[in-house]
């Protein structure tokens, strides 16, 4: 566990995705998982992050890699815990927040939700939340979901966000 605690903790899947592309390329054993693009996203903002899922032993290295670059804890919670969570009980002690996200839902809103919490957690306004949210949603889209979201930089985030809504930069909490 990191050392302080994670400001938002999500609990999803991690997956491994096989896509076929319309013109039949494929992309194989490609990093997904809803929970992936949220925890990326927030974290673009500063948020400290923790996921609650079971990674099974073939996840590409490569995006387990990415999450510890960026801080992302992967067991902010004792599995068997994880499991009480998952069927509705009350959140550990200490920890103000915790995200319960249907994996189908996030498959829509992953990396526009995970921006959107890091704002709620970190600053708690509202419009600038939606802002980040847009923003770390961009990357998702350039490049094939998780692979614009490890590609993508906090700084990139900052200035994308200064460029797109034209006010003064803003700051990632630390």
């Amino acid at each position: 566990m990191n050392a302080a605690a994670p400001d938002v903790v999500l609990l999803g899947n991690l997956l491994v995705d096989d896509i076929v592309l319309r013109d039949g390329r494929t992309l194989m054993a490609e990093p997904g998982g809803a929970v992936l693009h949220a925890a990326l996203a927030a974290s673009l903002w500063g948020a400290r992050v923790g996921i609650c899922s079971i990674t099974g032993t073939d996840y590409p290295a490569a995006a387990l890699a990415a999450l510890a670059s960026r801080g992302i804890d992967l067991a902010p919670i004792p599995l068997s815990r994880q499991l009480e969570l998952a069927h509705g009980l009350a959140p550990p002690p200490g920890l103000q927040r915790l995200v319960s996200l249907d994996p189908f839902e996030l498959v829509r809103e992953g990396t526009f939700g995970g921006g959107f919490l890091a704002g709620l957690v970190t600053h708690g306004d509202v419009g600038r939340s939606i802002e980040q949210g847009i923003v770390a949603a961009s990357f998702a889209i350039e490049d094939w979901g998780s692979r614009g979201l490890m590609a993508a930089s906090p700084a990139a985030a900052v200035d994308r966000h200064t460029e797109w809504f034209a006010r003064s930069p803003v700051e990632a909490s630390a």
